[in-house]
């Protein structure tokens, strides 16, 4: 009896170990590898390999390795023992015979209770591999259905707010400017995307499809093959040589499932790692992807290299905008004294005009052509305000123009993104001499002129200038939803949103882990119970204390 309750002991020790392995599991954070303890810092130099093959590292973690371990340690005792106990069976068989005080009652008692461990087991290796295959399945078929097209979906999303803002709307359609930038390129790899995710479903999609029905026959598997046992030990007869085949299967099955389970705890413990990596990225903390990953971006993609390009080209684009405006604005002061209409040769506009353009008027309450003085420069009236003999009567035109600058802009330099450009143009008011206003006497700004201003060039600068001003306004809200899509840390954010919940992967992995182990155990025991039962079985019916 010690040797049946010093097994017992073991074997529940052993039992005892799994569940609290995998109620520790289930209720710690995940690892990661701590690539932070072998690497000096940021830097796309680092090797990744590196810090995993480090063994300082694989020594502080080895709690994660020690599964692994032990299934290595299976194999090679399997691969060792099974030939020795199979040669001595063979060779001592005259010496393996049941006990003479009792008949090899003990004996059968004992592989009895190797028995009830081994069908314990075998139905503990299918609710492991069943419920682990069952969890990955739901989780590979959310990956591939919904998951994998998160970073598309996102990338596609905001491309489309971006051409929806930098696009033309006046027509009431979307429409690209004559002068805009050619998406044609982005809707082609958006397609090869979609192509690519397409036909990773399918292909993907045939195996997962078996994945339910390997895990049922894996099962079904253990369980028969423990079966003979149960049937050998009641039956007690047949020829030797069968529970000796068994055992040589049993020695298979047993190197393929203790292989497995320690392939399938390292995928684990993988999964994990990733798992930990990524929740450290998205805290921004050190880790493989923000020492690594962050700075091999940027040494490939180069984001800074085309921020500055976009940067170039918006400032291009907003000097142009400022130049138009300035050809139309200036930043005089209209406040002098009143004119009326051109009259023969008086002047006037519902309005002012500059002061120092007038000679001393005596109080006169109209402005003839006369009054003008002679310093006045040639140009003193912007074409299209006033006629051209009123124009000839003065001396030429006007060098006002007819808007004043917003923000008192006086040169293109100050326009440097579109945010700045479109304040200063929306700030962009028509002079009050123009006339051309609501209401008379008085300024307005560009968007009143442009809806109510009488025909004239104020209305159509007004118009061109609204315009303009509506385009950057799109343009710099354009840049700011696309402008994220140039740092790596959101592009990697967006990429890792193609990961399924960690919390759905690392448990299936873990009970396929645990599954096989049980599996390798019983084997194990398999063998040991066919070559000893080949032993006490046979001549068992010959005794007679046998009954």
């Amino acid at each position: 009896m010690s040797s049946v309750t010093t097994g017992s002991s073991f074997y529940a020790a052993v039992l005892l170990v799994l569940l609290l392995t995998v109620t520790q599991c289930g209720n710690s954070k995940f690892p990661n590898l701590h690539c932070d303890n072998v690497w000096d810092g940021p830097s796309a130099r680092n090797d990744p390999l590196t810090c995993i093959m480090d063994t300082d590292r694989i020594l502080a973690q080895w709690r994660m390795l020690a599964m692994p371990a032990l299934c290595a340690f299976l194999f090679v005792a399997v691969l060792i023992a099974f030939p020795i106990s199979c040669f001595l069976t063979c060779l001592c068989s005259s010496r393996c015979k049941p006990s003479s005080k009792d008949g090899g009652k003990e004996q059968r008692c004992c592989l009895w209770m190797w028995i009830m461990f081994a069908l314990i087991w075998a139905f503990g290796v299918a609710a492991f591999v069943f419920f682990g295959v069952k969890q990955l399945w739901a989780t590979s078929n959310y990956f591939l259905d919904v998951t994998l097209m998160n970073p598309l979906n996102v990338v596609n999303c905001t491309a489309e707010k971006v051409i929806d803002f930098a696009s033309n709307w006046t027509s009431g359609n979307r429409e690209p400017y004559a002068d805009g930038v050619d998406v044609s390129f982005f809707y082609d790899i958006s397609e090869n995307a979609v192509r690519v995710v397409e036909m990773l479903r399918g292909r993907a999609g045939d195996y997962i499809k078996l994945l339910p029905v390997v895990s049922y026959a894996v099962g079904s598997v253990c369980i028969a093959l423990m079966a003979p046992m149960v049937i050998l030990a009641c039956c007690r007869r047949g020829p030797l040589i069968v529970p000796e085949c068994f055992a040589c299967a049993y020695f298979v099955f047993g190197l393929v499932f203790s292989v497995g389970g320690a392939v399938l705890f390292l995928l684990s413990y993988a999964s994990s790692s990733v798992c930990g990596e990524i929740a450290l990225h998205r805290e921004r903390k050190p880790g493989i992807i923000q020492w690594y990953g962050i700075p091999l971006c940027n040494s490939k993609f180069r984001p800074d290299a085309i921020n500055k390009k976009v940067t170039d080209a918006e400032i291009g684009i907003c000097r142009e905008a400022c130049n138009y405006l300035l050809d139309n604005c200036d930043n005089l002061d209209m406040r002098g004294p009143s004119m009326s209409r051109f009259s023969g040769s008086s002047v006037s506009y519902d309005g002012y005009v500059p002061s120092g353009y007038l000679k001393d008027r005596n109080g006169k309450p109209n402005t003839r052509s006369s009054d003008i003085s002679p310093d006045a420069p040639a140009s003193f009236i912007a074409s299209g305000f006033v006629s051209h003999a009123a124009a000839r009567n003065v001396g030429g035109t006007f060098p006002v123009k007819v808007l004043t600058c917003g923000k008192n802009i006086t040169s293109s330099d100050e326009c440097p993104n579109f945010g700045i450009t479109a304040t200063v143009l929306e700030d962009t008011r028509v002079k009050a001499f123009v006339g051309s206003c609501p209401t008379p006497g008085n300024s307005c700004t560009v968007v009143e002129c442009a809806a109510n201003c009488t025909e004239g060039r104020a209305k159509n600068v007004s118009i061109e200038v609204v315009r303009v001003a509506a385009r950057s306004r799109n343009v710099s809200v354009a840049l700011s939803i696309g402008r994220p899509l140039l740092e790596c840390n959101f592009m990697l954010d967006i990429a890792l949103t193609a990961m399924p919940d960690c919390e759905d992967i690392t448990p299936g992995v873990f009970m396929l882990s645990v599954g096989f182990l049980l599996g390798s155990l019983m084997f194990a025991v398999g063998i040991y119970v066919m070559l000893r039962g080949s032993c006490v079985w046979g001549s068992a019916k010959t005794s007679p204390e046998a009954s």
